[in-house]
């Protein structure tokens, strides 16, 4: 058997790619398979993805793109021997292949972000994904703005309420931010900070959730093309949160409201 029927014979057996996030169609999918079975197909997917054959042979970046799904997938495997499996032959593979994949690393950890998966899973992605976007070339950044505009992508995670998710979210998108915010209209601007607004109305349990998503918004500004036109617009959406302004009223009449 050659190392690419090796690995897709691993991916078949792994569920590869997923189908569903869902935490109980994925139990289903993978209860036939024992803690032996996990380490082992994870262990051969590293160790033929990276062999010189399967690098020359046909669709090999799509090859690539779910061997880092698979060990992203795994992050969140009940069993910690698994994770840490998993954790490790991501390691290598970003390790080997970083120099001639760095392109191609960024979206395929954008297109695991934009499942909204599970959440050791995701946040494996999103802190990597901050990491390495700084690599991304100017003139490519305007092909990840569009799709995290669309996708809402951002404000979507920030609305996880996991606690592990929340701890790496304001570094995260200080990477994050430094690296897009600049190449983004004012259009673009004013989207992202509404999308991220009604978080901090958010009734969550999880006490840093809104202190979070306000640090957020600071960065979203912060790194734009013009910050203080951006904290500008900022501060009249949050002040339009207390209390609705209509804009055609006089700045003498809008400041006796709060007198």
């Amino acid at each position: 058997m050659t190392s690419v029927e090796k690995l897709t014979k691993s991916f078949e057996i792994l569920k590869i790619p997923v189908q569903s996030y869902s935490d109980e169609q994925r139990k289903n999918d993978l209860k036939i398979l024992n803690k032996k079975d996990k380490i082992t197909h994870l262990n051969l997917v590293c160790e033929n993805i990276v062999a010189q054959n399967v690098r020359e042979a046909e669709h090999f970046s799509r090859n690539l793109g779910l061997a880092i799904e698979t060990f992203l997938v795994f992050f969140d495997d009940e069993d910690r021997d698994v994770y840490f499996v998993a954790e490790e032959c991501l390691n290598k593979i970003f390790k080997t292949f970083m120099d001639n994949y760095l392109i191609r690393f960024p979206a395929d950890l954008y297109r695991f972000m934009k499942k909204n998966g599970p959440e050791r899973s995701l946040k494996a992605a999103l802190t990597r994904f901050a990491e390495i976007c700084h690599f991304i070339k100017p003139q490519k950044c305007r092909i990840y703005v569009d799709f995290m505009i669309k996708d809402n992508i951002l404000s979507k995670i920030a609305k996880r309420s996991e606690e592990s998710i929340q701890s790496v979210l304001v570094d995260s998108m200080n990477r994050i931010c430094a690296t897009f915010c600049p190449s983004m209209t004012d259009q673009e601007i004013h989207l992202l900070i509404q999308s991220f607004l009604p978080n901090l109305s958010n009734n969550s349990s999880v006490n840093s959730y809104r202190r979070v998503s306000a640090n957020c918004l600071s960065l979203i500004c912060l790194y734009t093309a013009s910050p203080l036109k951006s904290y500008h617009y900022l501060h009249g959406e949050l002040l339009n949160l207390i209390h609705p302004i209509d804009e055609n009223i006089e700045f003498g009449e809008f400041y006796y409201v709060f007198v």
